[in-house]
């Protein structure tokens, strides 16, 4: 991600990744740090806040931003705690630019064939790849493993999409983020 002018951290929490991918970026770069915890967003803002970074909360199923924003998109060991796991992972596939880059740590969720098989053949459709279960040729006590993702509870209702403040600017935290429809009274 060392040429990326625009980066989505999904999933940020308290900014603890984006801050410092934003301090790799060029001078015109930003760091977009997403996430549905308006709490961790606020300590985000403020412990984590700087000349190349904003943070916008709102569901990950529905990203809010256009097609092919970004030239970098990450979640660092928060996919499986999603649900519809595979519909964030199609959302941050939608808003890199062709010939970006993806970075997605997540853990391991055992699950039965018969629902392992179905979610990979869904990652697959949407350019993923999912690393199934085997052990390392040199140690074959290393229980370490990859594979699909599950979903919880975490995220189980979708949250208002606003950005967040910076104190004192009154302005929007982040330039990116699509504008919500107006809607008119009369």
């Amino acid at each position: 991600m060392s040429k990326a002018r625009r980066l989505l951290d999904v999933a940020c929490g308290p900014g603890n990744f984006t801050a410092p991918l934003a301090a790799d970026l060029p001078d015109d770069g930003l760091a977009v740090g997403f996430d549905i915890s308006e709490s961790m967003l606020t300590r985000a803002v403020a412990d984590n806040s700087g000349p190349h970074t904003c943070y916008v909360r709102g569901d990950a199923r529905t990203l809010p931003f256009d097609d092919e924003t970004f030239d970098a998109v990450c979640c660092f060991g928060a996919l499986y705690l999603m649900p519809e796991p595979f519909r964030v992972a199609g959302e941050m596939v939608r808003v890199l630019q062709p010939g970006g880059r993806i970075a997605i740590l997540t853990s391991y969720a055992p699950q039965a064939a018969a629902v392992r098989r179905p979610m990979t053949a869904i990652a697959r459709s949407t350019g993923l790849r999912v690393f199934g279960r085997r052990r390392p040729a040199s140690s074959t006590s290393n229980n370490r493993r990859s594979a699909p993702c599950s979903s919880s509870s975490r995220q189980s209702r979708p949250a208002r999409t606003r950005p967040l403040r910076r104190r004192g600017s009154g302005r929007p935290a982040c330039p990116l983020r699509t504008p919500a429809p107006r809607v008119r009274h009369r």
